[in-house]
C-alpha cells in the first residue's frame, strides 16, 4: 500500500505481512520512497507492525510520522525530508502526570503514543493512551488518554509543547465483568 505525501514527491510504502505480525498488523515493513525514481530513502524499524492509518504527513510534506505497534505498546517514528536527505527526528521524553506518582511505578500495562495530525509544518498532535493496573497484581485497570503537541526543530529534535488530559477513569468493562462474575450483572 502506498501513501503519498501531499506534494506527491514522496510516499510511504507499507508491505503486507508474509506471516502474522505482533499485534495482528496487516503490514510488517515500511519504507520512505521517492515517487518518481522509486528509490528507497529510509527504512522504518517497526516495533511490531503497521496498519492502514499509520502514516501522517505534514501539510508541506517535510515531515512524516509513521505509527508502529504491538499488542501492548505503540509509538511514532518521525522523519524530516529535505533536499539534503532524510533526518530521523527525536521524540522528547514524555512523562504523563500519573507517571510522576510513586504509587503508579510498575503498573503500566499498555501504552500507545499515536500521531493524529500535523497542526502545522512542524507541530504534531498525538494521542497518548493506555491502561495501568489499579493496583499491582489486580485485574482492575485505569484507562487514560492525553493529547500532546510536539514541535520539531529544523535539526529534527522534538520539544513537548503541551499535554492535555482527555480521560483518566476506571475501566468500566472490568467492573461489568466483575459484577457478572458475582451474579449482580
Amino acid at each position: 500500500m502506498d501513501l503519498a505525501a501531499p506534494n506527491g514527491r514522496h510516499l510511504i510504502r507499507l508491505y503486507p505481512a508474509i506471516q502474522g505480525t505482533i499485534g495482528n498488523c496487516p503490514y510488517d515493513r515500511a519504507d520512505l520512497m521517492e515517487t518518481q525514481s522509486g528509490a528507497a530513502l529510509y527504512h522504518f524499524q517497526p516495533l511490531g507492525g503497521f496498519v492502514k492509518d499509520s502514516v501522517v504527513w505534514s501539510p508541506d510534506s517535510t515531515h512524516v510520522a509513521v505509527y508502529t505497534h504491538d499488542h501492548r505498546t505503540g509509538m511514532p517514528l518521525v522523519v524530516q525530508v529535505s533536499k539534503a536527505g532524510v533526518t530521523e527526528c527525536s521524540l522528547p521524553e514524555i512523562t504523563l502526570p500519573h507517571e510522576r506518582q510513586p504509587e503508579n511505578a510498575g503498573r503500566q500495562w499498555q501504552s500507545w503514543l499515536k500521531p493524529k495530525k500535523w497542526l502545522s509544518k512542524s507541530v504534531l498532535l498525538l494521542s497518548d493512551s493506555g491502561v495501568i493496573q489499579e493496583r499491582k497484581g489486580v485485574d482492575a485497570s485505569l484507562v487514560y488518554d492525553y493529547t500532546l503537541q510536539i514541535t520539531f526543530r529544523t535539526d529534527g529534535a522534538g520539544i513537548l509543547k503541551s499535554t492535555k488530559r482527555v480521560q483518566f477513569e476506571r475501566d468500566k468493562s472490568w467492573l461489568k465483568r466483575n459484577q457478572q462474575a458475582r451474579g449482580r450483572g
